[in-house]
């Protein structure tokens, strides 16, 4: 706001400025001769001209400097609402964070253990397990995400997606043998590590509730990277194992 001022203190002193020039030549003894001698119509029109192309000049810039106004405040609504709506992401996520801690915490006891701790390990997750990111909540989250900018909603689609992992991983069934415990627990410490990893990207202060707990090893290679060994295989030898 302050340089918009400035700008146009500075323009008006310009255009004050000419005019005084124009009228002080036009009372000098030079121009005075000239005006006699018949040349007052092209001096009248060249001081017309400096008039007119200042007023266009000054109009220009307050043209511009609407329209530089106009931006900065749509910038500055557009920048709140953005923030208003990740403040409430973040209560929404909050306490389905603070349950995925619960689970962890429960992981991190098991996978010390038996057989049998293991197995009442298991049954306690799905005991405590609260089913609150149904695909209602999903689908609410994603259209709460269309106010933030394009980086934060793709990390906000990841962290959904790690939610997701999570609570299909819980529900799986399994036939209760001490190997499919095992990696029952196994692969749910694969899944909240995924969310870890999303979340950190998305709100590195929450993800914090996760920094006390043993990961697993995610490996971040893509697909293409993943199938490169069957494709090298392929070309040297034409076969596919």
């Amino acid at each position: 706001m302050k340089s918009d001022r400035h700008l146009l203190v500075l323009l008006l002193a310009i255009y004050l400025f000419a005019i005084v020039v124009v009228v002080v030549g036009a009372g000098s003894q030079a121009i005075t001769a000239f005006l006699n001698r018949g040349v007052n119509q092209e001096w009248l029109g060249f001081t017309g001209s400096i008039i007119g192309g200042l007023i266009t000049a000054g109009a220009g810039a307050a043209a511009w400097i609407a329209a530089q106004r106009t931006i900065n405040v749509t910038r500055a609504v557009a920048e709140r609402r953005e923030d208003a709506t990740y403040r409430v992401i973040q209560h929404e996520l909050s306490p389905k964070v603070e349950m995925f801690v619960r689970y962890w915490r429960v992981i991190q006891r098991a996978s010390k253990e038996g057989p049998e701790i293991k197995r009442n390990g298991e049954v306690l997750i799905r005991s405590i397990f609260e089913d609150g990111t149904s695909e209602n909540w999903f689908d609410e989250m994603r259209r709460l995400g269309s106010d933030l900018g394009p980086i934060k909603r793709r990390e906000l689609i990841d962290v959904l997606l790690g939610m997701r992992l999570v609570r299909d991983q819980i529900k799986i069934k399994n036939d209760g043998e001490n190997r499919a415990t095992h990696f029952y627990l196994l692969n749910l410490r694969t899944m909240l590590s995924h969310f870890d990893r999303y979340l950190r990207a998305f709100d590195p202060e929450m993800a914090r509730r996760f920094d006390s707990f043993t990961k697993s090893a995610i490996d971040d290679r893509a697909l293409a990277e993943h199938i490169d060994p069957l494709i090298q295989t392929f070309e040297e030898t034409g076969g596919v194992c």
